[in-house]
């Protein structure tokens, strides 16, 4: 099977168009989706896929987010957290640590399934210290697409945000803080 580009927003913004997980086809019909990400920051592109492990360089191809993690969004949109593998603590910005444990990355994968499509992103940070290589699946994002989307679209349809991804300043800062954390 192919590998499916998915796409999410990396910012913080409390429109709910920034809580969900794209398809690249919902983005290439959607003029509305493409104006809003004009507006707000480009998407990150992440990969669904079978994991070749014979043949690729599976560091290469893991991307890497610094600060933040797609996480939240994709748990949020339905997708199932199936591992982790937490890197050396001395190499939390060394962009050769997922190499150095590309061999446990790939044991883990043999271990859930080397038929099954995965999502594998590395998140690191400085403090508190976090350096995790997560592997997520489809989970009940297809099945269940449309539930989660409203789901999200309920929690922040009456929140509104500025092109910035900051709430809009007309709005009572107590009240936006209530409804989004």
């Amino acid at each position: 099977m192919a590998t499916k580009k998915l796409y999410l927003s990396d910012h913080i913004c409390t429109d709910f168009r920034c809580r969900v997980v794209y398809e690249q086809k919902e983005i290439e019909e959607s003029r509305q989706l493409q104006e809003h990400f004009r507006q707000h920051r480009s998407p990150i592109e992440l990969d669904l896929r079978n994991w070749d492990l014979d043949s690729e360089q599976l560091a290469d191809l893991i991307p890497q987010f610094r600060g933040w993690t797609p996480g939240y969004i994709l748990q949020t949109n339905g997708f199932q957290h199936d591992a982790r593998v937490v890197l050396d603590r001395d190499a939390v910005f060394d962009p050769d640590a997922v190499e150095d444990c590309s061999s446990e990355i790939e044991d883990m994968i043999r271990e859930l399934g080397e038929q099954g499509q995965y999502i594998i992103f590395r998140t690191y940070k400085l403090f508190p210290h976090c350096d995790i290589v997560y592997i997520w699946s489809i989970g009940e994002y297809n099945r269940r697409k449309a539930f989660y989307r409203e789901l999200i679209r309920n929690r922040y349809d009456d929140c509104s945000c500025s092109s910035d991804g900051r709430p809009d300043s007309s709005r009572n800062s107590a009240d936006f803080r209530r409804r989004v954390f």
